[in-house]
């Protein structure tokens, strides 16, 4: 049964939303469709964790965004970038996009971008986050799960980077991966520098037989992980790690087994 949203704005310019504290959204809080020029700034979002899919803000088509110095306490994403072709009549593309300084608690993902079915979702600069999550730090995720059964991967995803992040998750600190049979004209171009990352599982490069990653970039990274890896990579080319430091947690590597 569809549920309300706190707010949802549909091809609206030069929106503002600043300084309000959104609490107990009954589904994702704050959907903004096909907007331009829009300004979240110093907002405070707090979900009900005994709810499904109470995202925080979801951008979806929407262009020449930001979203600055906001805290987030969800059940589901905190902050979505998405193009969802199928709502709209034109193409989907979610472009030009900025979220900074943020502090983020979430039960799923602190960052989603994109699912299979979207359109371009392309130049967004993500910045100076706090994130403590009980699952995943950032994630591109492409399941058939999420794929309608009549469409093909349609999501054309580039140009997106993270820098300044401090992550605490229980599972991939970074999550870039498609489900075999998922087909995308492109996951490309991301980059990960200067992050303190402690997990309980692997960063994750993985693509599939139909869809290989080019140029992924990680940097200035460390990582401490309670896993058996630190960074794994699958049909995926162009991989550069540059300056990563990797470390099990001591107390949990067996006696005689170097960590």
């Amino acid at each position: 049964t569809p549920r309300p949203r706190i707010g949802m704005f549909l091809r609206c310019r030069n929106l503002r939303i600043e300084g309000v504290s959104l609490v107990d959204s009954a589904c994702w809080t704050l959907w903004l469709m096909q907007c331009e020029g829009v300004a979240v700034s110093g907002v405070s979002i707090a979900g009900d964790r005994r709810m499904r899919n109470v995202d925080g803000i979801d951008l979806d088509c929407c262009r020449n965004a930001s979203v600055t110095g906001c805290r987030f306490d969800t059940e589901d994403d905190c902050v979505v970038l998405r193009a969802i072709g199928r709502l709209y009549d034109e193409p989907a593309v979610c472009e030009n996009v900025t979220v900074s300084d943020c502090v983020m608690a979430t039960a799923c993902q602190g960052v989603r971008v994109g699912c299979p079915g979207d359109g371009v979702i392309r130049n967004a600069v993500f910045s100076n986050l706090v994130i403590r999550s009980a699952n995943n730090g950032i994630l591109f995720e492409n399941p058939r799960r999420y794929l309608p059964a009549d469409r093909p991967g349609s999501a054309d995803i580039s140009r997106i980077s993270f820098s300044n992040c401090v992550i605490e998750c229980g599972r991939m600190p970074v999550g870039i991966i498609v489900e075999e049979g998922i087909a995308l004209p492109r996951l490309a171009d991301l980059s990960f520098s200067n992050f303190t990352v402690r997990s309980g599982g692997p960063c994750v490069v993985r693509g599939s037989a139909e869809t290989t990653i080019p140029d992924v970039r990680f940097s200035d990274m460390r990582i401490e992980t309670s896993g058996d890896d630190a960074v794994v990579c699958r049909r995926c080319e162009r991989v550069r790690l540059d300056n990563i430091e990797l470390a099990n947690r001591a107390a949990e590597t067996p006696p005689g087994r170097q960590g």
